[in-house]
């Protein structure tokens, strides 16, 4: 399996609504995992390999997460239950759910002029929110008329089009006659999530490679530079860790191998035949005699 990830980054514009907070929770997610697997995987490295290692701590946005999306009390889960509600949507009863709920918190902060605003302190900078049109924007239901009115069609693509829908509305209906649970909750956020989750777990179950691609201007144009613009971008993608980690670790990498083959004119030991030595119960073998070569280097 080969899959390629494009991601598009945090978001934070003059107006950051519900799209925002959904697109900033996906990165927090990523930023989080490649930290996990960048930075704290380096340094277990070096720690196997019984270097003389302090380890180096790294910004963790663990809170950011749980505020958006643990139970009962993120927010994209008080949002869902404001959906539940059916009644006339109501975004500053929301927001100050949000600001009753968080009034502790060190990451969030209700908005200075009125209650219709919040704000996040993310992994790439603080952003402010303004609640109107939330709960409108997560609500994914469908009028019943308007899916008999589909589900009347004689034209297959239409049809499939809202297979899922009306599979669903359907089920409803017989529950609903057998006095069982009604239909299950299906908003926008939560089938974000699970498409998320889905993601996260096919990027655990891959060996990942990262290309961080940085903006010189925010003008798209050639020959100009800003200075100010590219330290956020580094700052805020997590590439000076991984420069300090490897800067003060070992920046070159090479296999105990490929490292004989190259310097094995200086090796005082017993010569062998590498060829024979090509499994992976042979890397103490290649440790030896890299050793050996190291030490008569230094002396």
């Amino acid at each position: 399996f080969i899959g390629i990830l494009d991601i598009f980054g945090f978001e934070i514009l003059l107006t950051n609504s519900f799209e925002q907070l959904c697109i900033n929770y996906t990165n927090e997610c990523l930023q989080q995992y490649f930290n996990e697997h960048i930075l704290q995987s380096e340094q277990q490295l070096y720690i196997s390999e019984n270097i003389d290692w302090e380890m180096i701590t790294f910004y963790n946005n663990q809170n950011v997460i749980d505020c958006i999306n643990k139970k009962p009390n993120g927010l994209l889960n008080i949002l869902d239950e404001y959906v539940v509600m059916n009644r006339k949507p109501d975004d500053i009863a929301l927001a100050n759910n949000y600001n009753s709920i968080n009034e502790k918190s060190s990451i969030f902060t209700k908005g200075r002029f009125g209650n219709d605003t919040f704000n996040i302190k993310h992994y790439a900078g603080a952003v402010s929110y303004s609640i109107h049109g939330f709960i409108q924007k997560n609500n994914n239901t469908l009028h019943d008329d308007l899916l008999i009115l589909i589900s009347l069609s004689t034209n297959r693509l239409i049809n499939s089009l809202l297979a899922n829908e009306l599979t669903s509305e359907s089920e409803s209906a017989k529950s609903k006659g057998s006095n069982t649970s009604a239909k299950q909750l299906s908003t926008v956020s939560i089938q974000f999530r699970e498409q998320l989750d889905k993601l996260m777990q096919t990027l655990r179950n891959t060996k990942p490679h990262y290309i961080k691609c940085i903006k010189p201007n925010d003008i798209k144009s050639n020959s100009i530079y800003s200075s100010s613009l590219v330290n956020l971008q580094c700052k805020y993608s997590g590439i000076y860790e991984v420069v300090r980690i490897r800067r003060e670790g070992f920046p070159i990498r090479l296999k105990y191998e490929e490292f004989y083959q190259r310097y094995n004119v200086f090796d005082k030991m017993d010569r062998f035949n590498i060829n024979q030595y090509v499994n992976e119960s042979d890397l103490n073998v290649f440790k030896l005699y890299t050793i050996s070569i190291i030490s008569t280097i230094l002396s």
